[in-house]
């Protein structure tokens, strides 16, 4: 008799287990094929469930929809929830990219939803075909762990919800791998496995082999209700397809879903002060901007500032600005970020002299940004931006003939400040 070790989906359980969906259809492509897809899904739904995550079908029950997608020579996970959090993967081999994926995959779930008491996911999503996975097996021996990962992933793919042992659930599945076979028993919710076992031999059977007959298996137990077993002398007639017997698998989630899913884009304020240098001086600058990014980092930027000066002592000088235009926002790490823009508006150019001598020029105004972000916490973030840019035609004041300001057209600000996500 061997010493049984429990392979439980339990470990590192957040507060509140949310619901995460799951797609990799959009990372065919170059050293990315079918089988690869097929093993990084199912690497990501083990994954999820070891983190205590309850990983659901399709995204109308997710609370957190994660997506892995290419983007160029590499791949970019997204995670869309409460907020949106996303992370690229550098090219290189797809074993060494899948394990950096899984390596981020709970990041930047924990990072797109906000856990608290009303965070947990919804009972009627994990009363519904939900399942919990509880396998036994044998030290050093490998096939436990392949026939839980092929049986999540054929559940998840036929329409099961998966959870962990410890939340609510409808149907609990316990395999005990022995030396020679392999025992199957079902169980209603919570109370365990209780079922008469079917038993299945290892003899001569590779374990490919034997991963498809548990999950053809376990599909024909799930048909019926708990406790209503077939004998374990019922052995299966034919190798049916698993998605056929568990019934029809959900549609995959498209781009254009999962764009249209009832998330809302990710809004960034932020307020800030520094210097804006141009050939003639440097004068002081209050800058802000609202940044509003959708997928892959792509968005819009409004930005406006005021830079003040002084001719003299009389020349009083006052400059407020007004840009918009297109930023693009890449993670470097966890915590920064970096992003880059082209932004085009006007600045007006207002002087005053003296109740007589005072006025107002508009001028063209146009920028290339660049900002790195660290986030403090989820909520607030410090910021450092350097801002080139071009405005012209550039004003000169002279009094009594003499040149008291003069400004040239090129100009570079360096603003830190402080940022908001909403």
């Amino acid at each position: 008799m061997f010493a049984a070790i429990p392979f439980l989906f339990l470990a590192a359980r957040p507060a509140a287990p949310a619901a995460v969906s799951i797609d990799t259809s959009q990372v065919q492509g170059r050293n990315w094929g079918p089988a690869e897809e097929r093993d990084l899904r199912k690497s990501l739904v083990a994954r999820l469930l070891e983190a205590g995550y309850v990983v659901v079908p399709g995204p109308e029950d997710a609370q957190v929809r994660l997506a892995v997608m290419r983007a160029g020579s590499g791949l970019v996970l997204e995670a869309s929830g409460v907020r949106r959090r996303e992370y690229r993967v550098e090219p290189g081999p797809p074993a060494v990219v899948a394990l950096e994926v899984l390596h981020r995959a709970t990041m930047v779930v924990e990072d797109a939803r906000i856990a608290d008491e009303n965070d947990a996911t919804p009972a009627g999503v994990l009363a519904r075909r939900s399942i919990a996975i509880v396998v036994t097996g044998a030290p050093g021996d490998g096939t436990p762990n392949q026939l839980r990962d092929e049986l999540a992933l054929d559940l998840s793919s036929s329409g099961f919800v998966l959870a962990p042992t410890s939340v609510l659930h409808d149907r609990t599945v316990c395999l005990a791998v022995g030396t020679g076979d392999v025992a199957i028993t079902t169980g209603q919710g919570g109370a365990g496995c209780t079922g008469e076992p079917v038993v299945l031999s290892r003899a001569a059977v590779s374990r490919d082999r034997l991963a498809t007959e548990v999950s053809h298996r376990v599909a024909r137990l799930l048909r019926a209700p708990a406790g209503d077993e077939p004998p374990s002398s019922q052995r299966a007639e034919a190798e049916l397809p698993v998605a056929a017997d568990l019934g029809p698998s959900p549609k995959r989630e498209s781009k254009a879903e999962r764009r249209g899913a009832p998330t809302f884009p990710e809004v960034r304020i932020g307020v800030g002060g520094g210097t804006s240098a141009r050939a003639g001086g440097i004068d002081p600058t209050v800058q802000s901007n609202a940044d509003v990014l959708w997928a892959l980092g792509w968005g819009a930027r409004l930005a406006g500032g005021f830079t003040f000066s002084r001719g003299g002592r009389s020349l009083s000088i006052l400059e407020p600005s007004v840009q918009i235009g297109p930023v693009f926002r890449t993670p470097l790490s966890r915590q920064i970020d970096l992003s880059v823009g082209f932004l085009g508006g006007i600045r007006v150019h207002r002087f005053h002299y003296d109740e007589s001598d005072n006025g107002s020029r508009v001028l063209y105004d146009f920028a290339l940004p660049v900002e790195a972000t660290l986030r403090l916490s989820p909520t607030w973030a410090l910021g450092f931006a350097v801002k080139p840019g071009f405005t012209e035609p550039s004003p000169e004041h002279d009094i009594s003939g003499r040149i008291v300001w003069a400004r040239g057209s090129y100009y570079l600000d360096a603003v830190l400040g402080l940022g908001v996500v909403l």
